[in-house]
């Protein structure tokens, strides 16, 4: 295997799938069905554009033309010591620790980190990120994931915009995070206030306390929750969708190529990415980080918007 695939952000993803489909190589009962069904439920859905074609094309000669290999023993995946390291480094990080069950293994008590979290330097993030260490942040957290998982409702108490203590009830949806506000958001599905309109989500740094509930109410998809889908092109040159793919990793996605493989050329691919209108701004200037790289395709309305910043932006340079 080469070194970029060792060293991969994902690598531990990519090898394990590899194992698995010369797993079933070994007992005779892969065909490319059953390659791609692997690939979708253990890795990420643009590996099935990459992985069938590397291994049938004879750059990673593990099987034949007829889904048949040389390996009759399943393979093994042992940690490596870079591996090892690597995993110490990253349950070093806060915002794991906010989920339950995740505990360092024996294994790693005596291993040396690959890097310690102060050795990271963050560019493009706010500085006031959430207090990820703080005891009431943390049971705060546990309360709404327990929430998710069980289908509860929650009473909360939290800080509104203007700093007043509001009360609110209501069904949480699911959380994100901001890697650009370093944040955690809880969105709700449904949700009930006093006397004041609903919001769409809300800051978990923001909330004062919370409590399982039963929810009473009719369920109701809340309001300002609007899905929107960019569509981008790209040509992969200079990994250009290796660096699509981790920019926008945090994003329901999906990925086709939309050349033929034996064209010439550099592959050319689409990429439909489904977000929150509210988060719209965010997307855009992801998009627009990548240059000449990525254009979109759709919808007219984030084109316009990308004309137009591209267009004040060429204006306040013509202006110094």
């Amino acid at each position: 295997m080469s070194k970029d695939l060792i060293f991969h952000e994902v690598y531990g993803s990519y090898y394990n799938v590899i194992a698995k489909i010369l797993a079933e190589a070994a007992k005779e009962k892969l065909d490319q069905k059953r390659m791609r069904e692997i690939i979708l439920e253990h890795a990420f859905s643009e590996s099935v554009l990459a992985i069938p074609d590397m291994l049938r094309s004879g750059k990673w000669p593990l099987i034949d033309e007829d889904y048949r290999t040389e390996i009759f023993f399943t393979p093994q995946m042992p940690l490596t010591i870079i591996q090892k390291r690597w995993l110490k480094a990253i349950l070093a990080d806060p915002r794991i620790r906010l989920f339950p069950g995740i505990t360092e293994p024996e294994e790693l008590k005596e291993v040396r980190p690959l890097f310690r979290q102060e050795d990271i330097v963050y560019y493009d993030r706010y500085a006031d990120g959430d207090p990820f260490t703080d005891p009431a942040y943390i049971a705060n957290f546990h309360t709404a994931l327990q929430a998710l998982e069980e289908g509860k409702a929650l009473e909360i108490r939290y800080l509104n915009r203007r700093n007043q203590e509001t009360s609110l009830y209501c069904l949480p949806d699911h959380l994100e995070y901001s890697s650009k506000d370093d944040k955690f958001r809880l969105h709700l599905r449904s949700a009930a206030r006093r006397r004041q309109s609903v919001q769409q989500q809300l800051n978990m740094a923001r909330i004062i306390s919370c409590s399982l509930a039963e929810w009473i109410g009719e369920e109701a998809e809340a309001p300002g929750l609007v899905r929107e889908t960019a569509v981008l092109e790209l040509i992969d040159t200079e990994n250009t969708l290796e660096r699509a793919m981790l920019q926008f990793s945090y994003l329901e996605k999906e990925t086709e190529r939309i050349q033929e493989e034996d064209s010439p050329g550099p592959a050319r691919y689409r990429i439909s990415l489904h977000y929150d209108k509210s988060d719209e701004t965010e997307v855009l200037i992801r998009i627009l980080s990548f240059g000449p790289g990525i254009w979109v395709t759709g919808p007219e309305k984030l084109r316009s918007d990308i004309r137009d910043r591209l267009l004040r932006q060429k204006r306040l340079f013509s202006e110094k």
